[in-house]
């Protein structure tokens, strides 16, 4: 965690879904979900950082939480902001978009290059 990102990295792949970061971009990806992305149980992994193509520092893994959005309850209609979201919530919330069962929504004037 740092001053900027003082909540602590959940690895729940979230920021992975939204957006392909710049190591990824250097490495053709295109299409979100990052196609780096991928899964044990509920933990998120990324196959450039794992096969020693990107260091933590290149992805900003471990950092903090990173993602500037939030999540809406469908039930109370809550809004909170994600980075502030418990661990296991994070992990939860993702397993569900995985499942069908949600969307993780990018901000649409931001481009892919």
């Amino acid at each position: 965690m740092s001053a900027q990102f003082p909540f602590p990295c959940a690895r729940c792949g979230c920021c992975c879904m939204a957006i392909v970061c710049p190591v990824g971009l250097e490495f053709g990806g295109r299409e979100l979900p990052c196609e780096f992305l991928t899964f044990s149980e509920d933990v998120a992994f990324c196959i450039l950082l794992d096969n020693g193509f990107a260091s933590k520092e290149d992805i900003g893994a471990d950092l903090g939480c990173c993602m500037k959005g939030r999540a809406v309850n469908r039930t109370t209609r809550a809004i909170v902001d994600w980075a502030s979201l418990p661990l296991e919530t994070k992990r939860g919330i993702v397993r569900g978009v995985q499942e069908g069962q949600g969307a993780i929504l990018q901000n649409p004037s931001r481009k892919l290059r």
